[in-house]
């Protein structure tokens, strides 16, 4: 009997077993939760390890995602690592619909999600368990909408989502306000009444990795300080790939004050309906800088808009502007396009008494401009500012990302449009000192030159 019992023991060996950051996030109650920080930290592993949780149930479906297949081949080549020890024969993966087939029937889907309209493909399904595996790179609209999935026929079946993430991609500003700014502590979703957390991890907290690999962190230090700050220690307020980091509070954001009598009041807007507007307030100083001083961000979160209309919007602008005296506004030349002969949001703007000039679209020369604005010269100057009381300024403007295709761009991928508005702004009053330079552009925008 003695023997037999060893034998056993020896059987079933231990194929994986977690750290304690990793026990930490599995053994969660909350309905989501990421398990974010360094890289390192050994969070893909417990995210793909937890979907196996309840596979006893022959009904039950987990599904984890990686943003593009180039990224889900990896995720998939670690599945066959671990999966064939922890099931042995009881698994078995089908290549055309890049699923795990247990033997009684349940399911593991490990599926990407490269193109926006890919959140529609599971229209129709029930996952009990959902994962994305750096959800940073996702849009929040798509892993929202993947909650209508989150559902089960059998009581039994616990339904939960769970993610992971670094500091890095286009959506660490929509993923930094619903899971970092909170804390670690449990939290409860005001509108869905829904439980969430954030759980740190570092590369301190992966000892085998540590001891496996010695030199892994010397090879993070020649990434450069700023992306070292980011992946060995998952430090969330430095944005690698952030579009504008000149950015700086201390050299940028100043006291709530209204302008001082005499200034030249200017305003802006990028419109959105489904998507957020942005409204901003302007005025010019005696040292030709440009200072944002209040704002008007119609979104019920990040990147959804309100969905108010022109003549509510322009009804709520005069409120806004009943202390001010507004000289000119430039808006989103969109806004005077015209469908089967109805008025356009323009002349319904200009119907309530709010009138708009359209703003210069040049979108590398808008850029240039921010970046000329935003420099620091010798002595110290800037020429432009924004007061404390911006709050959506400083929540979307330091998280706007490099657009990969396209460099010399902002990412449209990312929540821009006060970034938008913001350069429609500058672009009515365009900085022509010192060495700062400016873009030239002929009939063809993309032969820009930039004069330096």
């Amino acid at each position: 009997m003695f023997k037999k019992k060893q034998a056993q023991k020896k059987d079933n060996k231990i194929v994986w077993q977690p750290q304690k950051k990793q026990s930490d996030f599995m053994s969660t109650p909350v309905f989501e939760c990421l398990f974010g920080g360094s890289a390192g930290g050994g969070k893909t592993d417990a995210l793909l390890i937890e979907g196996l949780r309840q596979i006893q149930f022959p009904e039950y479906r987990a599904i984890m995602f990686r943003r593009t297949t180039k990224q889900l081949r990896r995720l998939i080549d670690r599945s066959f690592e671990i999966f064939p020890k922890i099931c042995k024969r009881a698994a078995e993966f089908k290549m055309s619909e890049n699923t795990w087939i247990f033997s009684n029937g349940s399911k593991y889907i490990l599926s990407h999600m490269e193109e926006e309209k890919n959140k529609f493909d599971h229209d129709g399904q029930e996952y009990q368990y959902i994962a994305f595996d750096e959800l940073t790179s996702f849009t929040e609209s798509q892993y929202l909408y993947l909650f209508s999935r989150c559902r089960s026929s059998n009581p039994k079946i616990r339904c939960y989502i769970r993610t992971s993430a670094m500091p890095i991609g286009v959506g660490v500003g929509w993923v930094k306000q619903r899971f970092i700014d909170n804390g670690e502590k449990i939290i409860i979703d005001n509108n869905t009444g829904l439980t969430r957390q954030y759980i740190s991890a570092t590369l301190d907290d992966n000892i085998y990795l540590k001891d496996n690999d010695p030199l892994y962190e010397l090879r993070l230090k020649l990434m450069g300080d700023k992306l070292f700050k980011v992946l060995r220690h998952g430090d969330w307020t430095v944005i690698e790939g952030s579009v504008f980091d000149e950015l700086d509070k201390d050299k940028h954001m100043i006291p709530t004050h209204n302008p001082p009598e005499g200034a030249i009041v200017f305003r802006a807007l990028d419109w959105g309906y489904a998507k957020p507007f942005s409204v901003g307030w302007f005025y010019e100083n005696y040292d030709k800088q440009i200072i944002l001083f209040r704002e008007w961000y119609g979104c019920s979160s990040p990147d959804v808009g309100i969905k108010m209309g022109a003549k509510e919007v322009a009804k709520e602008i005069k409120n806004f502007e009943k202390d001010l005296s507004v000289s000119y506004g430039v808006a989103d030349p969109s806004i005077w396009s015209k469908d089967n002969n109805t008025s356009s949001i323009a002349d319904i703007f200009t119907d309530e008494g709010v009138i708009w000039q359209p703003a210069i679209n040049d979108r590398l020369q808008g850029k240039m401009e921010v970046h000329n604005r935003l420099r620091v010269d010798e002595g110290g100057h800037t020429y432009f500012k924004t007061t404390d009381n911006c709050k959506h300024f400083w929540r979307t403007i330091p998280a706007l990302q490099i657009n990969s295709k396209r460099p010399e761009d902002v990412d449209s991928q990312c929540e821009d449009h006060y970034y938008d508005m913001v350069r429609y702004a500058l672009m009515s009053k365009p900085l022509r000192v010192g060495n700062f330079g400016k873009i030239i552009t002929g009939d063809d925008t993309l032969t820009a030159s930039m004069i330096w």
